[in-house]
């Protein structure tokens, strides 16, 4: 983790050669993590490659204390969701239903329509989540506790799995 830290200080400081390890780092695991979700090896190496870009473009805003990981994979997360929006406007709903659930079904789902017919109360802390930011960062944003917020989120799911089966 010192290592990671120091890292992305140097690339802050304009050292951008060093920004290479980080993606040897995770280049692998972001690429298998989007093939599971694009499919085709070419689109997940875009996503990938876009990625890593927008990451490096923003990486002043990061907190090197808390690491490149949970930051690059929100980033990840976002560019798999552009790229379903921008080919169909279907997204997989990966979020809120397990990588197994979507592998033997091919579900895909509008978000837009899971958003108008989901609880009001669900509908923000689930936007946040499949946004990319964590538990703590949501809680603080709300103003409500962390505990509340992983009820909220855990619920989101279930109903949105619900919606989800009923329309099916």
């Amino acid at each position: 983790m010192q290592e990671e830290k120091d890292i992305i200080l140097k690339v802050k400081r304009g050292e951008i050669n060093y920004f290479e390890a980080l993606v040897k780092k995770y280049s692998r695991v972001a690429f298998f993590y989007t093939k599971k979700r694009v499919k085709q090896p070419s689109d997940a190496e875009d996503i990938v490659q876009n990625s890593f870009i927008k990451a490096y473009k923003v990486i002043e805003r990061l907190d090197e204390n808390r690491g490149f990981s949970g930051y690059f994979f929100a980033i990840l997360r976002n560019q798999i969701v552009d790229f379903y929006r921008q080919k169909n406007n279907d997204v997989p709903l990966f979020e809120s239903l397990t990588s197994q659930d979507l592998e033997n079904s091919g579900l895909k789902i509008d978000v837009e329509e899971l958003y108008a017919k989901i609880r009001p109360e669900y509908k923000t802390v689930l936007q946040l989540y499949t946004e990319g930011f964590s538990y703590q960062e949501i809680a603080a944003n709300l103003k409500r506790p962390i505990n509340t917020i992983k009820t909220l989120i855990r619920r989101a799911r279930i109903e949105a799995r619900k919606l989800y089966e009923k329309k099916s």
